[in-house]
């Protein structure tokens, strides 16, 4: 869980950043992926999954406690009901389903946090229907241990209030997933994951202070234990101990007077600084990273800046030899470096103050810097944030131009050939699209900066059909761009020049096509949006994408996101000139889909809309249904045993649970009204397989136990519904069994 303050352009780079960490062993990825899991395990996976819904609206702290009480009842009842309590299920155990467990409990905790006198309520409800941790079945799984303490460090984040929270929240934490002690907590993966899980301490002290924090410290050594001998030496260790600090420069700008008290626990939490920290690649990167927030600190307050470098010097060093000739590290400097043009635009009169600090600690720019392609691309991937912070403050474009100049260097020669440089300049147009968005006005300034940092459109561009595929893709962003502001259409299709014309891969190669297809979603959102542009926005995108060809009749992955693209069709099914508009750019059902599981499967997930237009409007049905015909084929052509459709299904019935609890009202009409998008229902997805869900395919039965959370949401709300939503769902999907 990321704290809530970070920027999602941070978390992107973020996430880019721990790609580029090799070494680094962070706990993501310790969740298994769904086609490693046995159907078993992902049946009850989902279960949880759906069931952990139930404690975001149990115990509303705005009722009183009879209201409480009542309201939770019905959930829990509900939940029963659907999904059956923990221990219908006593006999398997699996540390991919307690890796989800754990991931579940957050709710739990949410709730508690949210509820301090109904916490043990809360507990017993959890424990009945999710049950706790089996300690002897994960107590040697490297990947459960680490998304445990992940999950510990989250509870840090509901510390900040009271002590009495602190000692409520441990208990429960224990009681759920077993004591410290169980764990040997040795491997380098888990002591990896411990130091990551400690940010959130870090963060948890600073909203305290200055009231006594004692509880949250012992709080932290209860959870996570100390450092030990191994967190001395290891590698992944050391990286993940320098990106622990990532968000700790930000809490000690909101509170300097505790700069002593989050440095000295910081140091008790995770060890000093040694030799290896000052030496290895992988280390020094993260390191590097990690001064991203430092930036921001500065920013927040730019009087405190020498205080924060000083603290960063003591946590991760000074800025060495190495630093300067590393790849890896040289390519750090160049993401982190994205945060000054944040802190700018939030102080422009500490740019100086900002890049001085930046060049003391991450150094100044380098020859290995203008030629050495993954430096360079992570340079073009930085700039996406320079083009959003010009956005926020215009005036001082100047300003964030030359700090930019300064820290990372103009675009060269050797940035026109390398693939990956080229897609990432690509992404960061991104950036320049909804800079314009959100400041029209500079929309000039910003393209010239485009232009002059991320150079034009290069022979690479026109030929490497990753670089084709991201433009496509570019192009679906920048129809919803135009779709939300329309009176900026001409300065955003000057802008997409930057991102060329057409060329040969988009007419022959099948990724490129398909992400055409995919493009069209937010296109038609734009064309119904504003129709007094559709035209314009016709006529745009055939010169950007061109028309359909042969080989979008046939292919699957194609096929796939066409089907997908309808979703925003059917949302505006009432518009024929959008429907015209998409029989010229997507064209109609082929046989070809009839036979493809992953285009049934997005037909499926595509026509929710539609039922969520038949559920408003019956009427609409007899008008509308051929349309869904002529592009999406009728139900009784498809493969209904078909698992992936049969579980797309499962989630695209949502709008009618929706009717359920917003329209019905136990009257004659309503059960005549009911009765009918029932039977529609049936025509457009298909019938339930089984009156009895048991029978299900357990990865069709697991979507099913997922879908309980659109039940349960809604039962929050309308808890007089229950009853027959419960009804509902039994009709579409079968019921459970006794």
């Amino acid at each position: 869980m990321l704290h809530s303050k970070t920027p999602f352009l941070y978390v992107l780079l973020l996430l880019i950043m721990v790609t580029l960490v090799s070494g680094c062993h962070s706990n993501k990825g310790t969740e298994p992926e769904t086609s490693e899991l046995q159907p078993i395990e992902l049946f009850h996976i989902k279960r949880l999954q759906g069931i952990e819904t139930a404690f975001r609206y149990v115990y509303p702290s705005n009722l009183t406690e009879a209201e409480q009480d009542s309201v939770s009842d019905v959930i829990n009842n509900t939940a029963v009901r659907l999904c059956k309590s923990a221990d219908s299920y006593p006999d398997f155990i699996s540390a991919n389903v307690e890796i989800q467990k754990i991931d579940s409990f957050q709710s739990v905790f949410l709730a508690m946090s949210g509820n301090p006198d109904a916490a043990d309520k809360i507990l017993d409800m959890a424990r009945n229907l999710m049950g706790t941790i089996q300690v002897s079945q994960v107590r040697d799984n490297p990947g459960f241990e680490a998304q445990r303490l992940m999950f510990l460090g989250s509870l840090f984040q509901s510390m900040s209030f009271d002590s009495d929270s602190t000692a409520q929240l441990v208990e429960a934490a224990l009681a759920l997933t077993g004591d410290t002690e169980d764990y040997p907590c040795s491997d380098v993966r888990v002591r990896a994951a411990r130091m990551e899980s400690l940010s959130f301490v870090y963060d948890a002290i600073a909203r305290r202070y200055p009231e006594s924090t004692d509880d949250i410290v012992q709080a932290a050594m209860t959870l996570f234990g100390e450092s030990n001998d191994i967190d001395a030496s290891d590698l992944g260790i050391r990286a993940a101990r320098m990106q622990s600090f990532a968000l700790l420069y930000e809490d000690i700008a909101r509170q300097p007077d505790a700069v002593s008290l989050l440095v000295q626990t910081a140091v008790t939490l995770t060890g000093e600084l040694n030799d290896s920290d000052l030496s290895m690649p992988e280390i020094r990167a993260a390191r590097m990273f990690s001064l991203s927030s430092l930036y921001q600190g500065i920013a927040r307050q730019p009087e405190v800046a020498d205080t924060l470098v000083q603290a960063a010097i003591t946590l991760v060093g000074e800025l060495n030899d190495s630093d300067l000739f590393e790849t890896e590290i040289r390519a750090a400097r160049m993401f982190s470096l994205s945060s000054v043009y944040q802190g700018v635009a939030r102080q422009p009169e500490a740019a100086d103050t900002l890049v001085q600090a930046a060049i003391t600690l991450a150094g100044e720019l380098d020859d290995s810097d203008l030629f050495e392609p993954k430096i360079r691309e992570a340079r073009m991937a930085s700039l996406a944030i320079l083009f959003e912070s010009i956005a926020r403050q215009p005036e001082f474009s100047d300003t964030l131009i030359q700090a930019a100049i300064t820290l990372v260097g103009e675009v060269n020669d050797s940035d026109q050939t390398d693939p990956e440089i080229r897609v990432a300049r690509m992404k960061s147009l991104l950036g320049l699209f909804d800079a314009i968005s959100r400041q029209p006005e500079a929309a000039d300034t910003l393209i010239d900066v485009a232009q002059r940092l991320l150079g034009n459109v290069s022979a690479t561009d026109l030929s490497n059909t990753s670089v084709r595929k991201i433009r496509m893709i570019l192009l679906g962003k920048l129809y919803a761009v135009m779709s939300r502001q329309p009176e900026i259409c001409d300065k955003l299709m000057t802008a997409a020049h930057l991102a060329g014309g057409m060329s040969t891969p988009d007419f022959i190669d099948v990724d490129v096509r398909a992400a055409r297809m995919m493009s069209f979603k937010y296109l038609f959102y734009a064309m119904a949006s504003e129709p007094d542009i559709r035209d314009r926005l016709m006529s745009d995108a055939r010169s950007l994408t061109g028309d359909t060809t042969t080989i979008d009749r046939s292919h699957a992955t194609i096929r796939q996101e066409r089907m997908m693209s309808l979703f925003s069709l059917y949302d505006n099914v009432t518009d024929p000139l959008l429907v015209t508009a998409a029989r010229t750019l997507v064209g109609g059902v082929e046989a070809s889909d009839y036979t493809s599981s992953e285009t049934q499967t997005a037909r499926m997930l595509s026509l929710e809309p539609f039922l969520e237009e038949i559920a408003a409007s019956p009427e609409s049905f007899e008008t509308y249904y051929p349309v869904v015909v002529e592009f999406s084929g009728e139900i009784g052509s498809y493969n209904m045993a078909d698992k992936t459709a049969q579980m797309a299904r499962m989630s695209s019935l949502s709008p009618v649970y929706s009717w359920v609890a917003t329209s019905w009202d136990g009257s004659e009409m309503a059960e005549e009204a009911y009765s009918l998008l029932i039977e529609r229902t049936a025509i457009l997805l298909g019938e339930r397989q089984y009156a009895d869900a048991g029978q299900l395919p357990l990865e069709v039965a697991g979507e099913r136990m997922a879908s309980v959370s659109d039940i349960l949401m809604l039962i929050s709300e309308y808890p007089d519904k229950a009853e027959k939503l419960i009804e509902t769902m039994e009709a579409l999907t079968g019921s459970i069994q006794p």
